[in-house]
């Protein structure tokens, strides 16, 4: 199902106490980030970049990624350093930790250190 760039953004999950700043964009990730996804994915990415402020991915949901996937994360982040903006995790998921120490990008993508 394709949902709308709009839709999706204004679907977006609140930001909870204590997670992002009030000027803070959420970019859900959703459980499946692969080739099928990305497309749209990257379509809300330039959206969230747009308003210019924190942007806050969360991830914890991820079940599956592949090469598109962490292509997609490692664009984000350098588009985020292009633009001087600050990305951060609110949640990350083991599925995308693994993939990207495999691909040596773990320090690229910023994962969230484990508690």
């Amino acid at each position: 199902m394709t949902v709308p760039v709009q839709q999706a953004m204004d679907d977006a999950p609140a930001a909870n106490a204590g997670q992002p700043a009030d000027d803070a964009s959420v970019l859900d990730l959703g459980s499946c980030l692969t080739i099928a996804e990305v497309g749209e994915l990257g379509a809300r990415m330039v959206h969230v970049f747009d308003r210019g402020a924190e942007v806050v991915l969360e991830g914890g949901e991820i079940e599956q990624i592949d090469g598109a996937g962490i292509q997609l994360l490692a664009a984000l982040m350098k588009e985020a350093a292009r633009r001087q903006q600050r990305v951060r995790w609110a949640a990350g998921s083991p599925v995308v930790e693994e993939a990207a120490r495999q691909l040596g990008l773990a320090e690229l993508l910023q994962l969230p250190r484990e508690q």
